[in-house]
C-alpha cells in the first residue's frame, strides 16, 4: 500500500474545519450580493475573490497541512547468543573429552577470529552475548562463562533475554544449552512470546543423549523425629545410559554405614526405603549414596546429604480403666497382688520416655491410693487435655463425659494428631453408650446400642469352652502394632499361639464386646476365630485401626485386664519363670500400639507453634519454603498472631524476618527463604498474640554445595526441541552448529524513518493572508463601502 506524504495535523475533525470554511464563504458571497447595484461588476468580483482567498488560507492553516518525507535506512539485524553457564556445563561427555563449557567456548571463539561463530555472526549481525543460569545476564566475551550457575531456569533466562532483544530489528536468538532445566517454568508460554514477536529461537543442544550415570535425585524424611522412634527415609535414585539391574544404596552417618539396601532398577527411577533409630539428639546429618557404576563419568551426584532434628520428650498417655480390683500376678518366688491398671501402666513405663497418668472408674469398695476418678478428673479444657499424646479408654461409660469433654477429645484426634484407643468391657462400645456419638464416628468399628458383651458363659454355651481363639488378618501380619518380633517367622509363631486353646496355646481370652462391622477406611488386624460368632458382615472384629483426621484411633474389643484377659496381661511371654519375660509379648504389643497411636503427635515437640519445611538439607541456590503453624492457648488455629523468624547464618550474622499468613490454610504462615551461603542455618519461629507469646519452635537447615544441576547429566533434547518449535525456530545438535547461518533472518533490516514539514507554519502564508485581506479592505473603503 503506497504511503501518502501529505496529511492534516489539526486537532479538530477535518470535516468541522471544512464546514466552517464553507459557512464563511457563503456569508461572504451573501454579503456582497446586496451590493451588486452599488458597485461595478469587475470591482465586485475582485472583492469576492480577495475575501474568499483570505478565508481559504485561514482555514487551510487551521487544517495544519504537513508534508512527510520518507527516508529508508538499512541496519544489521540484532541477534542474541544465550550460552548455558550452569554447573551442568562442567561435565564431560566421554572419557578424556573436554567439559561441555570448554567445547562451547571453542565454538564461540573470539570476535576477532573470522572463522569462529561470533566472528562469522559479527559480519552480518549486531551480536550480543549473554550467560544463562538462574536468569540471563549480558557478558562481554566467552571468557566470562565460568560454569558456576547454581541452577538452570530456562523460562526466566529466555524471558530476560527477550526483554533486551525484542524490537523490529531482532533477527533471532541462539540458545546453546544441555536443556537441564530444573526450575520447571512455563517454557512454552515464553517461546510463544518469541513467535508473536517474530523472533525465532535456534536451540543448539550439547551433551550426550544417554550419558552413563547413576544419581540420588531425592531424599524424603520427616523434619523432626523422636530419638526412640524409627526414622523413615526414602531415597530416590535415577539411572541413565546404564543397564537395568540391582543397585546398592546406603545411608551413611559420619562415614559409617547405618543402613544398606539393594533395589532392582528396571525403569529409569527406583526408591529405596530405610528405617533406623537416631543415635543422638539434635540436628543429625546423614548421606544417602548409591554405589557408582563402572562406566560413570561423574560421581559427584551419587550422594545427597540430608538430615533431620532428633528430639526426645516424654510420650504422655492418659489411661482410664474401669477394672478397679486386684489380680494375683506371679513373681519370681511368690504370688502377689496387683491392681489391674498396673499391668498396662508398668508395661508402657518400661520405656523411660513414656509417662502414664491413670484415672479409674468410681468404685465403692477398696480403691487405690493417689488415683483420680475419671468422671471427676478427666480434663475439662483443651489446654489440659492436649498435654497428652494418647488417650486409652478401657471400660469407661459414655455418660462419664460432658459434651465439651467429648468434643475436645474428638478434636484432639481429628485436628491435632492425637491417638485414641477404646478397650472392651461391660461399659465399652455399644453397651457402654457410645453408639451414635462422636466417639462412634471416630472409632474404626460401627456399633449399635443393642450390642452386648460375649462373656465366658456365652462362650461355653456355643463352644463348649469358656475361651475363644484369635485370628490375625493379612493386614495384621504386616502392621507395626502386631510386630512382636522382627523375624516374620517367629512373629507368626507367637501370634499363632492365640489361635490355639489348651496345651501349647494361649493365653486364653474369655470375652469380647460385640460390634457391627469395621468401617470402610479401617484396617482390621485381628478377628474372633470362632465362626459361631460371625455376623452378616464377617468375623467379629478384635483389633482394628484407622486414620481419623490428623490422628489415629484403635478398637481393641476384648479386654486387657482380668476377667476377659487375665492370662494375657501376666503370662503372654516366653519364660514363665522370669517375671521380666513372663508377659514380654503383652508389653511389646502395647508399646507398639501406643507408639503407633502417638506417631503424629510425636512429630513435633512444640504444639502451639510448629515449623514445617520442605527439606532440612538443600542445595546451594534453592529457596526452601518455611511454614509455621500457629494455634491459640485454646488450640484453635489463628491468623491473628505476629510471627517472626530469627535466622542465624554460617557467617555468624543474625537477621529477623516476618512470616505472613497463608489465608487459604487456617493457622498457617509461610515464607520463602533465601539462604545464599553454604553452611548451617539455625532458624527460630516465635508467635505473639495480643502481646502474649504463644511459643516458639526451632529447626536447622543445612545448605550444601551440591545442587539440582548434578542430578541429570544427559542432554534434554526434547525440551530444547519444544522450545525451538514453539518459537518458530529449529533445533540443531552441537555438531551441526555450522548450519545455523542458513536459518537466521536476513542480515539487514530496513527501518523506514521520516521527517515532517509543516506547510502552514511559515511567514509567506501569513503575509499572503494579510495582503489579501488588507487589499480587499482598501478597495472596499475606496468604493465607499463600510
Amino acid at each position: 500500500m503506497p504511503e501518502f506524504p501529505l496529511f492534516w495535523g489539526t486537532p479538530w475533525p477535518w470535516w468541522l474545519v471544512v464546514l466552517a470554511a464553507g459557512g464563511a464563504g457563503a456569508l461572504t458571497l451573501r454579503g456582497y450580493a446586496r451590493r451588486t447595484k452599488e458597485l461595478k461588476a469587475p470591482l465586485l468580483a475582485w472583492l469576492k475573490v480577495l475575501r474568499l482567498l483570505g478565508w481559504a488560507l485561514i482555514f487551510l492553516c487551521l487544517l495544519q497541512p504537513i508534508y512527510r518525507t520518507f527516508i529508508p535506512e538499512e541496519f544489521a539485524s540484532r541477534v542474541t547468543v544465550l550460552a548455558d553457564d550452569s554447573e551442568s556445563m562442567t561435565f564431560p561427555d566421554g572419557p578424556g573429552t573436554p567439559v561441555r563449557l570448554e567445547r562451547v567456548k571453542t565454538l564461540l571463539g573470539d570476535r576477532e577470529q573470522a572463522a569462529s561463530l561470533l566472528g562469522k555472526l559479527d559480519k552480518s549481525f549486531q551480536v550480543k552475548l549473554e550467560a544463562l543460569s538462574a536468569g540471563a545476564r549480558p557478558v562481554e566475551s566467552p571468557a566470562e562463562l565460568t560454569g558456576k550457575g547454581e541452577r538452570t531456569d530456562l523460562a526466566k533466562g529466555l524471558a530476560d533475554a527477550f526483554a533486551r532483544l525484542k524490537g523490529p530489528d531482532a533477527g533471532g536468538l541462539i540458545l546453546i544449552s544441555d536443556g537441564a532445566d530444573n526450575a520447571k517454568g512455563d517454557l512454552l508460554k515464553v517461546a510463544q512470546s518469541y513467535r508473536r514477536a517474530g523472533i525465532p529461537i535456534y536451540a543448539i543442544g550439547i551433551g550426550a543423549a544417554e550419558s552413563p550415570d547413576l544419581a540420588v535425585t531425592q531424599v524424603r524424611c520427616r523434619r523432626t523425629v523422636s530419638k526412640d522412634t524409627l526414622a523413615h527415609v526414602q531415597v530416590e535414585i535415577a539411572r541413565s545410559g546404564i543397564p537395568a539391574g540391582p543397585q546398592t544404596v546406603r545411608i551413611l552417618r559420619k562415614g559409617n554405614v547405618v543402613k544398606e539396601a539393594t533395589v532392582e532398577m528396571s525403569g529409569e527411577k527406583a526408591t529405596a526405603d530405610f528405617e533406623f533409630l537416631p543415635d543422638e539428639q539434635g540436628f543429625l546429618e546423614y548421606e544417602a549414596v548409591v554405589e557408582p557404576h563402572a562406566g560413570e563419568l561423574v560421581t559427584s551426584n551419587n550422594g545427597m546429604v540430608f538430615g533431620f532434628v532428633a528430639f526426645s520428650r516424654k510420650l504422655r498417655v492418659l489411661y482410664m480403666e474401669g477394672s478397679v480390683y486386684q489380680h494375683y500376678d506371679y513373681g519370681r518366688l511368690v504370688w502377689r497382688e496387683r491392681w489391674e491398671h498396673e499391668f498396662l501402666k508398668m508395661a508402657l513405663e518400661e520405656d523411660k520416655d513414656v509417662e502414664v497418668d491413670v484415672m479409674l472408674k468410681e468404685f465403692k469398695g477398696r480403691f487405690p491410693e493417689n488415683i483420680k476418678v475419671a468422671k471427676e478428673a478427666y480434663p475439662k479444657t483443651k489446654k489440659e487435655l492436649y498435654q497428652y499424646d494418647v488417650i486409652v479408654n478401657s471400660d469407661i461409660p459414655y455418660q462419664h463425659f460432658s459434651p465439651e469433654q467429648v468434643q475436645n477429645t474428638v478434636d484432639f484426634v481429628a485436628k491435632h494428631g492425637g491417638g485414641f484407643c477404646m478397650i472392651g468391657g461391660w461399659d465399652a462400645f455399644g453397651q457402654g453408650g457410645y453408639a451414635g456419638t462422636p466417639f462412634d464416628r471416630m472409632l474404626p468399628v460401627e456399633m449399635n446400642a443393642s450390642d452386648k458383651a460375649v462373656e465366658s458363659d456365652k462362650l461355653a454355651e456355643k463352644l463348649g469352652t469358656d475361651a475363644f481363639r484369635w485370628q490375625v488378618t493379612d493386614e495384621g501380619w504386616i502392621h507395626p502394632i502386631m510386630q512382636i518380633d522382627k523375624d516374620p517367622k517367629k512373629n507368626r509363631e507367637i501370634w499363632d499361639k492365640l489361635n490355639k486353646l489348651g496345651r501349647g496355646g494361649g493365653p486364653s481370652f474369655h470375652g469380647f464386646a460385640m460390634t457391627t462391622r469395621y468401617k470402610p477406611a479401617a484396617k482390621v488386624l485381628a478377628v474372633v476365630g470362632e465362626e459361631q460368632f460371625d455376623s452378616p458382615y464377617g468375623p467379629m472384629v478384635l483389633v482394628a485401626v484407622q486414620s481419623y483426621g490428623d490422628g489415629f484411633s484403635m478398637a481393641f474389643t476384648t479386654d486387657s485386664t482380668g476377667g476377659w484377659g487375665a492370662e494375657w496381661e501376666d503370662s503372654w511371654g516366653d519364660d514363665d519363670t522370669d517375671p521380666d519375660r513372663r508377659n514380654i509379648y503383652y508389653k511389646i504389643f502395647w508399646k507398639n500400639a501406643i507408639r503407633w497411636l502417638a506417631a503424629k503427635r510425636m512429630e513435633a515437640p512444640n504444639q502451639l507453634v510448629q515449623i514445617e519445611t520442605e527439606k532440612v538439607v538443600v542445595g546451594r541456590g534453592e529457596m526452601p519454603v518455611l511454614r509455621v503453624k500457629v494455634m491459640t492457648q485454646d488450640y484453635e488455629r489463628t491468623h491473628e498472631a505476629a510471627v517472626a523468624l530469627t535466622i542465624a547464618g554460617p557467617d555468624g550474622k543474625t537477621r529477623e524476618l516476618k512470616v505472613f499468613p497463608r489465608y487459604e490454610e487456617p493457622g498457617v504462615y509461610e515464607r520463602k527463604l533465601e539462604l545464599p551461603e553454604v553452611g548451617r542455618y539455625e532458624i527460630e519461629a516465635r508467635a505473639v498474640l495480643r502481646g502474649d507469646e504463644l511459643g516458639s519452635d526451632k529447626t536447622v537447615i543445612q545448605v550444601r554445595p551440591a545442587t539440582e544441576e548434578l542430578r541429570r547429566l544427559s542432554q534434554d533434547a526434547e525440551t530444547l526441541k519444544k522450545v525451538a518449535d514453539a518459537s518458530g525456530g529449529e533445533y540443531l545438535p552441537f555438531e551441526d552448529a555450522g548450519e545455523l547461518f542458513k536459518l537466521l533472518h536476513k542480515d539487514t533490516h530496513v527501518i523506514q524513518r521520516h521527517r515532517d514539514s509543516d506547510l502552514w507554519d511559515n511567514g509567506w502564508i501569513y503575509s499572503a493572508i494579510v495582503v489579501l485581506l488588507c487589499l480587499e479592505w482598501f478597495l472596499r473603503k475606496r468604493a465607499g463601502l463600510p
